[in-house]
């Protein structure tokens, strides 16, 4: 497996384990349950972490595709500044979703305030993460974008 299988295999977790996370601890905010909170918190921590590998294997795998016909250079870009932003943004959530578990596990007065900052920047977080893979999945797929495929223009011309 190389890094382009390896980025393509791990990619999806921060989206989809940020949006999870985001969803549990906005629903243990709103429902007062402790557990939810928790988890939420947890996942979006976790997803923190998975970021760091996701980001690495990517900047290796553009330098696998970027030469590749077809790959879109436009939305390779876009992609990897808009991971650059969703990585920062991540990692800062996830450094302070460990702060409100830390502050929840001591009973803090703050561990409340620190679960609702968590979400509020999952919020921003997850919608920064899904721009990321709404780019990477047109680097490939230019009918994504507008681009007609091959055949289409193919038969235009005939």
């Amino acid at each position: 497996m190389n890094m382009v299988h390896f980025h393509l295999l791990l990619n999806h977790f921060p989206i989809i384990g940020t949006l999870i996370g985001v969803c549990l601890l906005g629903w243990g905010i709103i429902k007062k349950q402790d557990i939810l909170r928790f988890t939420g918190a947890l996942l979006i921590a976790v997803m923190a972490l998975i970021t760091l590998p996701v980001n690495k294997s990517g900047e290796e795998a553009e330098e696998t595709v970027e030469h590749i016909q077809g790959v879109s250079e436009v939305m390779l870009e876009e992609h990897e500044e808009a991971a650059e932003t969703a990585m920062f943004a991540m990692i800062v959530t996830g450094i302070v979703a460990v702060g409100a578990l830390v502050l929840d596990k001591r009973s803090h007065s703050k561990a409340s305030l620190a679960y609702i900052t968590t979400f509020v920047l999952s919020l921003i977080t997850c919608a920064l993460m899904m721009q990321v893979g709404y780019y990477g999945g047109q680097i490939r797929r230019p009918d994504l974008h507008g681009a007609q495929p091959m055949q289409s223009q193919e038969k235009e011309h005939h």
